[in-house]
């Protein structure tokens, strides 16, 4: 390539004029065959070189390792305001007989160190009947700068995975008559993500070994921050029916 370049930049002013109306282009190569050919010898290598490069820069896949890899947070601000629920998956039969529509939350300080205040919002339906809007809120304390733990309803930790920057990637362990369960929810600021975003956390859900995931539809109605509590609400459906 440097012979070809210095062997163009040779060609006098004169000979550039001469050529003008022979035609630049055909010129050079008439006159400069041998340069002609060190120009397609060195295209051919760039370009097969170049092909080999990009061949071997595809990135391996990830494994379980990396894509469990834990979220370290710098701040507990990072997960502050309001966050849509855009896919969920757990192994609890409990969870897994409730059908959820659509959910949000958000997340607020309050006056203790390291300590988030979350409301959740959920539409949900038990035993396919019509679907309610219920919110319940707990207190989640930031530990180790990636495990979070709260005791409402029921004790449970929960540790932040990496996932899109604009996400929050939430794996919760918690106990049912005993029993250890874990679930793993996908919250964004936006209601839906790009085809390569949803891939990476169904691999995730699979490395975990948990059922298919469960996608909310983005164009359902979010409840309002008004919503009743989840205990009356759920007083109510028991009280009604037994």
């Amino acid at each position: 390539m440097i012979k070809a370049q210095q062997s163009i930049q040779g060609i006098s002013n004169n000979q550039m004029h001469t050529t003008h109306y022979k035609g630049t282009y055909w010129y050079i190569l008439r006159h400069y065959k041998g340069t002609y050919r060190d120009m397609k010898l060195a295209v051919c290598v760039t370009v097969t070189m170049s092909l080999l490069l990009v061949g071997g820069s595809q990135a391996a896949p990830l494994s379980c390792e990396d894509l469990l890899r834990p979220l370290e947070l710098n701040n507990i601000n990072q997960t502050l305001g309001k966050w849509s629920a855009v896919a969920w998956s757990s192994d609890s039969p409990l969870l897994m007989q409730i059908q959820t529509s659509s959910a949000w939350l958000d997340v607020s300080v309050t006056t203790q160190d390291k300590t988030v205040a979350v409301s959740r919002f959920y539409n949900f339906t038990i035993n396919s009947e019509d679907f309610k809007c219920a919110r319940y809120s707990s207190d989640f304390t930031l530990h180790d700068n990636n495990t979070l733990s709260t005791f409402h309803l029921i004790p449970s930790t929960a540790v932040l995975l990496k996932t899109c920057p604009d996400c929050l990637l939430v794996l919760e362990t918690f106990f049912e008559d005993g029993n250890p369960f874990k679930s793993i929810k996908l919250l964004s600021r936006r209601r839906e993500l790009n085809a390569a975003e949803m891939e990476s956390f169904k691999k995730q859900v699979d490395c975990l070994s948990l059922p298919p995931t469960m996608v909310m539809d983005p164009q359902i109605d979010l409840c309002p921050d008004t919503a009743p509590l989840l205990e009356h609400v759920l007083l109510d459906y028991f009280t009604l029916r037994y």
